[in-house]
């Protein structure tokens, strides 16, 4: 709070018949919440938007987006869904649980969407796309039950993780077909290990396919003990995959924390050094700079 009330002062206009007009009030939502555009993102922006494009030709496959906690890759993809379902695109999403969860968890989330699940319930969701695809039937047809946890009270179950992996690739892509498909996968720092390796044969299977397959984790939980450890082994194995593109989150620079200041202030840091003090203080650690604002505006409004 004393940084906050530091930057304050410096922001305040001097006593003098030539000081400058009050600035406008911080920019909120319409919670009352700051937040700022997107800044200091345009090449990443860029690339995926790229590789978003290469999809509309088939050239389809997956990219890893790494970043530490609160650094952007959730706004990242939430703009590129954006831009994917302006172009027609499908775009379905899973993220993984804290502690990993049950086996699959995120699989089981993006593939009930891609099954229009959200509306129809995952059974009937199913049962529609097998009567659309006669060609699923048996093993395929079980794999994706198991997936969606729907063979409760049946049989041995006919399919093994390869086969499963298989069920669930094939359903991915049958529904690409009719409509190019983004799938969003968060937060794999926490899946388990079967999500994981789904998560591999799936990025090598989509390459040249009307799809495109995406997660995200942060690299300093990737390498921690006990089950996440899996995804940097993961990475590294996809990092030998064609098609395979890696985009890494950094933290602002100078000049991005300034307009990420500027931004959220309003433009009340103009002629002063609290982008400066800001990014110095920060490092350029997009959720410190937020709170940063956020004391700041407090203070001017106390």
């Amino acid at each position: 709070i004393a940084f906050a009330e530091d930057l304050v002062f410096l922001m305040e206009p001097a006593d003098s018949p030539d000081a400058p007009p009050a600035r406008p009030a911080p920019a909120a939502t319409g919670r009352g919440r700051l937040e700022s555009k997107l800044v200091g993102r345009d090449r990443e922006v860029h690339q995926l938007q790229a590789r978003l494009e290469r999809v509309r030709t088939g050239d389809g496959g997956a990219v890893l987006l790494a970043g530490e906690a609160g650094i952007g890759k959730s706004r990242l993809l939430s703009d590129l869904a954006r831009a994917a379902e302006a172009q027609n695109f499908r775009v379905v999403r899973g993220r993984a649980l804290f502690g990993g969860g049950p086996a699959y968890h995120p699989w089981r989330q993006l593939l009930g969407e891609a099954l229009d699940a959200p509306s129809l319930g995952r059974a009937e969701g199913l049962e529609n796309f097998l009567a659309a695809h006669p060609d699923f039937a048996g093993v395929r047809a079980a794999g994706l039950r198991r997936l969606l946890q729907l063979d409760a009270g049946e049989a041995n179950d006919l399919s093994g993780p390869d086969q499963l992996w298989e069920a669930a690739v094939a359903a991915l892509q049958a529904i690409s077909l009719r409509r190019r498909l983004l799938a969003i996968l968060d937060d794999l720092h926490w899946a388990d290990l079967s999500s994981l390796q789904l998560f591999r044969f799936a990025a090598a299977q989509a390459r040249g396919q009307k799809w495109l397959l995406i997660g995200a984790y942060r690299p300093e939980e990737a390498e921690g003990e006990g089950p996440q450890v899996s995804v940097a082994e993961v990475t590294r194995l996809l990092g030998r995959e064609e098609g395979v593109e890696h985009v890494q989150l950094e933290r602002l620079d100078r000049a991005a924390t300034a307009a990420m200041v500027d931004d959220l202030l309003a433009e009340q840091a103009a002629g002063t050094t609290i982008g400066e003090r800001i990014f110095n203080e920060t490092e350029g650690n997009p959720p410190f700079i937020l709170e940063v604002a956020k004391l700041v505006a407090a203070s001017e409004g106390r």
